[in-house]
């Protein structure tokens, strides 16, 4: 099984990193990071979007 306190800890870096590059939006920073490719317009999307997106797939 995986440790679920990995994804605390996880988010707590890319917060780190995103806060020293407030200029980029999340997508950005993923593929200026080198962690996604920009294989679905990631580059595009404004973070308003991604966040409607996640809030969508919470709620199933």
């Amino acid at each position: 099984m995986r440790d679920k306190n990995r994804i605390k800890r996880i988010f707590k870096l890319i917060e780190k990193i995103w806060i020293k590059n407030l200029y980029q939006r999340f997508g950005q920073l993923l593929i200026n990071l080198g962690i996604v490719t920009d294989d679905f317009n990631t580059w595009q999307n404004e973070d308003d979007i991604l966040e409607k997106r996640l809030i969508k797939i919470k709620n199933g």
